[in-house]
């Protein structure tokens, strides 16, 4: 079965609809990896700048029977 066919409209809308999808592609993309950049970035500063120090908290020992 043909695009035209499946979709019920014209030959000439092959290419607008493939330009718009691939441009989606595009911007989807670009976010996608900045959104990922800054996920990577806070997670850094999570290990750099802990939520709550460390001093102060009882250490926990570990016992192996």
């Amino acid at each position: 079965m043909q695009f035209t066919e499946a979709t019920g409209l014209g030959e000439g809308w092959v290419t607008p609809l493939f330009l718009l999808f691939g441009l989606g592609l595009f911007i989807g993309n670009q976010l996608g990896g900045k959104l990922a950049d800054l996920a990577l970035i806070s997670l850094r500063l999570d290990r750099v700048l802990p939520a709550q120090p460390y001093e102060n908290q009882p250490v926990q020992i570990a016992h192996h029977h």
